[in-house]
């Protein structure tokens, strides 16, 4: 299967991944960067909190695996201030709770 590319503004993270939308309107999907969190990690600027990035994925077996990922903007500002911050954590949290997550359509 063809890498998918998109781009979307990471929302939330875990130590299981992280959710974005992607290629998919009005969705968001799970997605897996293996090693994004260490301290050489190419994928690593692109993956903080509130970071609108480019990325290059491909699917796994029920999940999909970040290959690539080009910041777009960091959005830095929002991190500084703690009022702006919960803000964004609270329209973060809006989002994932009115948009679905992306199925498989079936066949």
């Amino acid at each position: 299967m063809p890498p998918l590319t998109g781009s979307g503004i990471l929302h939330q993270y875990s130590t299981a991944g992280f959710r974005i939308p992607l290629p998919v309107p009005r969705s968001r999907v799970l997605l897996s960067a293996r090693g994004a969190r260490r301290v050489k990690s190419k994928l690593l600027a692109a993956t903080q909190l509130f970071c609108y990035a480019d990325f290059v994925v491909y699917e796994g077996k029920g999940f999909y695996s970040v290959t690539q990922a080009e910041l777009q903007n960091s959005f830095y500002g929002l991190r500084l201030d703690m009022d702006k911050f919960s803000e964004a954590m609270y329209l973060a949290e809006l989002t994932e709770r009115s948009c679905p997550a992306w199925t498989e359509p079936a066949p």
